[in-house]
């Protein structure tokens, strides 16, 4: 079918997929794509507001883009800005504004002299700081804030340490809210009467969590939450019977940690509806945080997606099985019995992710979903992985036909000169993700009859000094390398290859193979599980 039979909405929902860059450019190829371009450019794009703005005030006045979104960067009161800002509210019907690095005194001066501009505002992303703060004149002040149609809120505090303040923002049509505390915060948010939220992500260091929401939370369905020393009781929990999906991360004091995990653990049983749960405990105290799975599983009949995160799994006589769980990972897990095992016979389990010291310890029985495992190898070598771990877990679980091997960070800089042992895996498919390894590491596992599916993402590869030498793995039916950077950058050719005759060459796109001589690989810890993962970072 061609572009042009498609109707209008359709062709928006596929240009959507495209970065504001190549929308731009798209919107150019005839008059029915930029039609229906024309929402999209509009949502995506910003109006960025700062006081050099009032210098070229005549050409704002004259435009006739359509803005809806408005930036406001480092927000303050009086001329020039507001000569900008009176240009810019008589003439832009204000859907999404963002608000950097403004005081919260100069946030409520803002929201008072333009509330008829921001009566339609649905989306509003606030960063408050202080820094530029000379005097502070407006501790103890109470501010309340009016905004009707807002939807989205997202608000976050930085370097707030002057002065108690308590702001409350009305926004009763609430469905997605982002709080984002300040260790050295003393500012009060209130958020009252959202009776219609639906999705709330929270860290929080010095706020309560009850001190900020007061609503019923009858809508409520996701919930991501990260407390640092904060809470010290868990009976807001009690309030949250309807989530679906739950991400809670916490770092209690050493003290209260068993009796406030427990605690937190038998409030979470009782969330009938939940379908996912993230348990992430920061404290290094994992001894302390027992969680039991048959607990859990009886509990929880229609949870689908399991993260455990540096706890301590009980031992239990009773064994149970969860009926519809289709993910889990299991991260620094210990057994509080060191001679237990781990028993996974859950029939729709399809995929498992594990840090690779707990393979010795986990049993995998074979059903008709769980081919695929998701091995993290921390700290541990590719060779010592392979070599002591992996083969013989996969000796004793023959059903595991695609196996992804990853590391969460990039700071492994030096490749280990070690090759693994092993001749086989046994496994059809093998995926190479955010490690560190050498040419002769890939031969070793590359080679293995069996296998015939081989990716390479995000890797770093050393080849030996002075080699020109290719690997060619002619039995494989799939050879896929992505943003994979060699330590030779002189080098021209990719050193494997799928055929003799085959040739590479860095940048060149050739099927579903794309091989870069750079890579970009982030800081950030990384999960080859995002795609699939409990909570998606879509943003509020």
């Amino acid at each position: 079918m061609s572009f042009e039979c498609l109707p209008l909405e359709i062709l928006q929902a596929i240009l959507d997929f495209l970065t504001f860059e190549e929308l731009l450019g798209h919107s150019l190829v005839c008059r029915r794509w930029s039609q229906a371009a024309a929402s999209l450019v509009s949502r995506r794009s910003w109006l960025v507001v700062h006081a050099q703005r009032a210098r070229t005030i005549g050409v704002l006045q004259e435009s006739q883009r359509n803005y809806t979104n408005v930036l406001i960067h480092q927000l303050n009161q009086g001329e020039p800005l507001e000569s900008v800002l009176d240009v810019c509210s008589g003439k832009i019907r204000l859907r999404r504004l963002k608000i950097d690095r403004a005081p919260v005194d100069t946030l409520y001066w803002f929201s008072q002299l333009y509330s008829s501009w921001l009566e339609h505002l649905e989306e509003v992303h606030i960063s408050l700081d202080h820094r530029y703060l000379k005097q502070d004149t407006c501790s103890g002040k109470s501010y309340n804030i009016a905004l009707p149609k807002l939807k989205a809120l997202n608000w976050s505090e930085n370097h707030l340490r002057r002065g108690n303040r308590t702001v409350t923002i009305k926004g009763p049509r609430l469905r997605k809210v982002s709080v984002n505390d300040s260790f050295g915060s003393k500012l009060n948010l209130i958020l009252p009467d959202c009776d219609t939220l639906d999705t709330v992500e929270c860290t929080l260091y010095r706020k309560n969590f009850s001190d900020i929401f007061k609503c019923s939370f009858t809508h409520l369905n996701t919930l991501i939450l990260r407390i640092y020393n904060t809470v010290q009781s868990v009976e807001f929990l009690t309030h949250l019977k309807s989530l679906k999906r739950f991400s809670l991360s916490l770092e209690y004091e050493k003290e209260l940690l068993p009796t406030l995990f427990v605690e937190t653990v038998d409030t979470i049983c009782k969330y009938k509806r939940l379908e996912a749960l993230q348990l992430h405990v920061m404290n290094n105290e994992s001894t302390l945080c027992c969680v039991s799975l048959s607990q859990l599983a009886e509990s929880l009949a229609r949870l689908k997606k399991l993260e455990l995160n540096n706890v301590c799994l009980k031992s239990t006589n009773k064994i149970l099985g969860f009926q519809q769980l289709s993910l889990l990972k299991l991260t620094n897990i210990v057994f509080k019995n060191g001679a237990d095992f781990l028993v996974l016979d859950y029939p729709k389990l399809q995929n498992i992710s594990v840090s690779v010291s707990l393979l010795p310890k986990l049993i995998i029985q074979a059903n008709k979903a769980n081919d695929t495992l998701f091995v993290n190898l921390d700290a541990t070598s590719f060779a010592k992985a392979v070599d002591l771990y992996l083969v013989q877990f996969l000796q004793r679980t023959d059903h595991i036909r695609r196996l992804v091997l990853f590391k969460t960070d990039c700071y492994d800089t030096c490749t280990d000169g070690n090759v693994p042992r092993a001749t086989t895996l046994g496994v059809e498919s093998l995926s190479l993700v955010n490690l560190n390894t050498s040419l002769e590491c890939v031969e070793s596992v590359g080679k293995c009859s069996r296998l015939k599916h081989l990716y390479l993402s995000k890797c770093s590869l050393s080849i030996p000094k002075d080699s020109d030498r290719t690997l060619v793995l002619d039995h494989l039916d799939t050879l896929d390398v992505f943003w994979v950077q060699l330590d030779d950058r002189t080098r021209k050719l990719f050193p494997i290859v799928r055929h003799p005759d085959q040739q590479i060459i860095g940048e060149e796109v050739y099927s579903t193979l794309t091989v870069f001589n750079t890579i970009l690989r982030s800081t950030a810890d990384f999960d080859p599980l995002a795609s699939i993962d409990l909570f998606p970072r879509s943003g509020v």
